[in-house]
């Protein structure tokens, strides 16, 4: 639960001070040094700790990873950086909370998956409680 915590405070304190103090940067910038950084270290950490001899690549595998590359990385956090410096940061913030909600009812559209009730009792108390001080926000 202190990870939980922590991250959540180091997350904020990040936004915050890009919000404050980052005018100048380039989303894009923000991005480079720590990705190539991750991949590198993920690439050596995977090259002594699982077993190399299961890995199958095909042409599936290298379209997933440029894919999930691209579209999970690069543009999802150079968007979250440019909304960072153009969006109020309260607002930013409910993306963690309305993401799984849109994903689901998107699911329901598109893949015709159901709702469970307690799924809907989650998402009715959800949107019951925090859409007062969501437009609040809104309307200021």
């Amino acid at each position: 639960m202190f990870a939980v915590v922590l991250s959540g405070i180091m997350q904020a304190w990040i936004a915050v001070s890009i919000k404050k103090f980052g005018h100048h940067l380039h989303p894009l910038s923000m991005n480079l040094l720590p990705m190539v950084i991750a991949g590198i270290s993920m690439l050596v950490i995977a090259f002594f700790t699982e077993d190399l001899s299961t890995l199958n690549f095909n042409q599936n595998a290298y379209l997933s990873i440029i894919y999930l590359a691209f579209f999970g990385s690069v543009v999802t956090f150079t968007s979250f950086y440019w909304l960072i410096k153009h969006v109020n940061l309260v607002i930013l913030s409910l993306v963690a909370f309305i993401t799984p909600i849109v994903a689901l009812v998107l699911g329901y559209f598109f893949m015709t998956k159901y709702f469970q009730q307690d799924t809907l009792s989650a998402q009715h108390w959800f949107l019951q409680e925090f859409s007062g001080p969501i437009w609040v926000i809104f309307l200021n």
